[in-house]
């Protein structure tokens, strides 16, 4: 890579692939400066886990021959990602947030995920049958000190008519029958997927607690983000064109040389920041405001 892709920070102007996510208000781009294509030839891969995710390029054949152990960082990375598109797809500021957590009981063992599980999706059930479906992206989180397990769920109705019902926490607490609700509104916050990542552990996917089950996962009715690839002129390359147009700047633009497809760059534009800058960055006004609604059924620490 040159000095002068490394200090530029802004798309290459002549790309011959272009690959954008819609994911809600947030696109994720990629652009070849050669058009993709498969092969079984390739050098050593990387072993910084950065640069995982970034080499292994969708559609190749190159991740067989990764390590055990870079297969497992991608995995992980890949699916946090996947995570991250599908909620800042699905939900938005205004949507609902909850914690779960569990008292102490000999009913059940509070550090065991399949027990727990099987009481979270009780709780779906009681959720669905009162007030209708709704859509969920949920994170499991082990306390530090019991071990117990607590979930971290950000949820939306799917009403017809777009209105969302007012469940008092109370409600909802009775409905989840275990010892502490935390109801909060998402407010103020431009990119929700980070905000859920936030409570993912780095090694969450690699915790021997969750061997065999699932750290992290959402509703079967999520939608999937939009994906537009294709060549100069194709859609992808005209929403580009238009979104710069729009005066939208590049967020977090990384550059790397491949093997095949010369220079690769990847980008976000979030339509909530022009400018290319957090707003807190600039004045403080763009930090993740949570209006805590409730303590309920004993209150205390999750």
């Amino acid at each position: 890579m040159t000095e002068e892709h490394k200090s530029r920070g802004e798309p290459s102007k002549n790309p011959a692939y272009y690959k954008v996510k819609q994911c809600g208000h947030v696109y994720r781009i990629l652009t070849l400066e050669n058009q993709p294509f498969k092969s079984d030839k390739q050098k050593d891969p990387p072993k910084d886990e950065a640069d995982i995710l970034p080499w292994v390029l969708e559609g190749e054949k190159e991740r067989k021959r990764l390590s055990k152990e870079e297969n497992e960082k991608y995995n992980a990375i890949k699916s946090r990602s996947s995570f991250q598109e599908m909620v800042l797809t699905n939900f938005t500021n205004g949507d609902k947030f909850i914690t779960l957590t569990f008292a102490d009981t000999d009913k059940i063992d509070i550090t065991n995920v399949e027990q727990t599980n099987k009481e979270f999706k009780r709780f779906i059930q009681r959720m669905k049958y009162k007030y209708g479906d709704f859509k969920y992206a949920v994170v499991i989180e082990f306390h530090k000190d019991r071990g117990a397990v607590h979930y971290h769920m950000l949820f939306t109705f799917m009403h017809v008519d777009g209105m969302q019902p007012y469940i008092p926490s109370d409600e909802i607490a009775k409905i989840w029958g275990w010892r502490f609700i935390g109801v909060n509104a998402i407010e103020g916050n431009d990119n929700i997927g980070a905000y859920m990542s936030k409570y993912m552990a780095k090694d969450l996917n690699r915790d021997p607690r969750l061997k065999g089950k699932k750290g992290y996962w959402t509703s079967k009715n999520i939608n999937k983000p939009n994906v537009y690839i294709g060549g100069e002129g194709s859609e992808a390359h005209e929403i580009i064109k238009r979104l710069e147009k729009e005066g939208y700047v590049p967020i977090k633009p990384r550059e790397y040389e491949t093997e095949y497809h010369g220079l690769a760059q990847r980008y976000e534009i979030n339509k909530l920041r022009k400018d290319g800058f957090l707003p807190d960055e600039k004045n403080g006004a763009n930090k993740a405001y949570r209006r805590n609604e409730s303590k309920a059924n004993g209150g205390g620490k999750p």
